[in-house]
């Protein structure tokens, strides 16, 4: 099966948590300067995690490796693989037929990993994983 458009957008989302240290000499501490009298800051809750999302696109194939047609009712769905580089254990999802897109949080950087996806026919029959490119 042909794809026609396979494409890996990627974004950054984090956050952070400031920590505020009240003074060496053991006094009464003193909020920062931001901060508004009266109130305290959370608890450090360790290090802050950041997350990273990866959202896949791709479209439907039209058409099966020997050029015949594929209409969308012979689509049994798609299965997006991917794996941590270099040789990271790869992990599998499968989508219905109709879903073209699919976003997913990764532990490390986007490019760090792997992602392709297939599709498969009624029958079961897939087509070649597709490695993704970057957008």
């Amino acid at each position: 099966m042909r794809w026609l458009v396979l494409l890996l957008t990627l974004s950054l989302t984090a956050c952070q948590i400031g920590k505020f240290e009240g003074p060496q000499s053991g006094g009464p501490s003193k909020p920062p300067s931001n901060q508004a009298p009266g109130t305290t800051n959370p608890p450090d809750k360790g290090p802050v995690k950041v997350s990273h999302a990866v959202q896949l696109y791709w479209s439907r194939p039209l058409t099966r490796v020997n050029n015949d047609p594929m209409p969308e009712t012979e689509i049994g769905g798609y299965e997006i693989r991917y794996r941590k580089l270099p040789n990271g254990p790869f992990q599998s999802i499968t989508l219905p037929a109709g879903q073209v897109q699919y976003g997913l949080t990764t532990v490390d950087a986007a490019d760090l990993y792997e992602f392709s996806v297939a599709v498969f026919d009624q029958d079961g029959i897939y087509s070649d994983f597709m490695l993704a490119t970057s957008n």
